[in-house]
């Protein structure tokens, strides 16, 4: 099978779910231009916030990456009734998940905040951003549930619109009440976080609504709500694995922030920002990413291991040509995208440092990115989350710490442990791959 025939079939489902990506990405930095408006104080809170609100996203993303790998396989296997079923299932585990992960956060900011270190004067605007984005979690589940039906149907122009959707409606959200207008207060970083949760609102309404009509594809039924052991089981056993990877490694992340925070505002937000550039150029890779999980889930479903292979050195291959431009740019003229979020000197330098060593392991993460990928969707997910867990509690946290202060490196040791974890965690994803090992870890659907 030559690539060309792997490549049509991988950019219809990856396009829309780099689109999305992209709409997600303007989605937050949209919220950044706006409060480094204010000042780097109110830039600060929802980086610092970013951490353990990640944590409780991807706790609903492993439970949806699960989904689409159940729901790719009954596809390639043409049993739409099983991969129906599948839907309600997902549907119902993250609707349980949402309300608990919730109140867990709301619950949990303070201490979490105390924790890393939080600098006082950030303390109490970083925790009203937590607590409001919290009562919007079982709305960003709700699209989940949208997600993981329609990759794993490969038919993901449904959630591109619900996410164009969201975004804009975020954005004039956004303007009004992080600024105030007519009889409305300025809310700041409070206003932020109430825009964030109102459009997310506004797509999971929009998400439960096509998934109930059925005209994507795949249809949600009420029947297919009620848990069935034993088929709770088998998306427990794809879905645990991945959301404890990911949110272990965004636990990761936040004694990573700790340890950031240890230097100050400025480079808070110098990290914060480079963070939020990062992830617009990772958008391809990240769609390409779920867009060859959906693809090896199907090929594995109809018992063909060959076209699952091609799909991931396809989806490696399209990643890298955006992603090496991309990070060439960052590496020269960062500090131009610092500057147009923040004009201040120390942020400036800082971020313009953090572009130029980590831009190029980032190249190699990418390749990381999709390999990660083709294990979710051949249900590899125990493997995928040895490597996540490697990543941030093996090679980066320890080094980062080491170098930063017994050796005096500073902020520069954290970025170069960042690189070092990256490269390393790379390596060892290529020889798994290699093994093919991969293929064989789910055989029960």
């Amino acid at each position: 099978m030559k690539r060309n025939e792997t490549l049509r079939p991988l950019l219809k489902v990856a396009v829309p779910v780099m689109l999305a990506n992209g709409a997600e990405t303007i989605y937050n930095l949209t919220d950044s231009w706006f409060l480094g408006r204010l000042g780097s104080r109110e830039i600060s809170a929802p980086t610092i916030a970013f951490n353990l609100i990640m944590l409780i996203i991807l706790g609903g993303l492993g439970i949806s990456a699960a989904g689409t790998t159940l729901i790719s396989r009954a596809v390639g296997q043409k049993d739409q009734k099983k991969a129906e079923f599948f839907l309600g299932q997902v549907c119902s585990l993250l609707l349980l998940a949402s309300l608990l992960l919730a109140a867990a956060g709301w619950l949990l900011a303070g201490p979490f905040l105390r924790a890393i270190q939080t600098p006082p004067d950030l303390f109490e605007l970083t925790a009203d951003y937590i607590r409001i984005i919290c009562l919007g979690i079982p709305f960003m589940y709700g699209f989940f549930a949208l997600q993981s039906a329609m990759e794993g149907t490969g038919n993901t122009m449904a959630a591109l619109r619900i996410q164009l959707l969201a975004t804009a409606v975020n954005i004039p959200l956004d303007a009004v009440l992080i600024f105030g207008a007519g009889s409305i207060p300025s809310l700041g970083v409070k206003g932020a976080a109430l825009a964030t949760v109102l459009s997310r609102g506004v797509a999971a309404v929009s998400a439960y609504v096509i998934l109930f009509r059925g005209r994507q594809g795949i249809r949600l039924h009420v029947a297919n709500l009620p848990f069935k052991p034993s088929v709770l089981r088998l998306l427990l056993k794809v879905a645990i694995p991945s959301s404890l990877s990911h949110m272990a490694s965004s636990l990761g992340f936040i004694v990573l922030q700790g340890l950031v925070n240890s230097f100050g505002t400025a480079v808070i937000a110098a990290f914060g920002i480079v963070n939020r550039i990062h992830s617009l150029f990772y958008m391809p890779a990240q769609g390409m990413a779920r867009g060859t999980a959906s693809l090896v889930g199907q090929s594995l479903g109809a018992g063909d291991p060959s076209r699952a292979g091609k799909v991931v050195k396809t989806g490696v291959f399209l990643a890298l040509i955006y992603i090496i431009p991309g990070m060439i740019f960052c590496f020269f003229y960062g500090s131009q995208f610092i500057r147009f979020f923040i004009n201040d000197p120390a942020v400036i330098d800082e971020g313009s440092l953090l572009f130029r060593i980590i831009s190029p392991s980032v190249i190699v993460f990418t390749v990381f990115l999709i390999l990660a990928g083709a294990f979710q969707g051949a249900g590899d997910t125990r493997s995928l989350m040895m490597m996540h867990l490697g990543r941030l509690w093996v090679f980066r946290l320890p080094f980062a710490w080491l170098l930063a202060f017994p050796l005096g490196w500073g902020t520069q040791g954290i970025w170069y442990a960042m690189v070092f974890s990256n490269v390393v965690i790379t390596a060892i994803g290529i020889f798994r791959f290699r093994s093919e090992g991969w293929v064989h870890a789910l055989k029960e659907v």
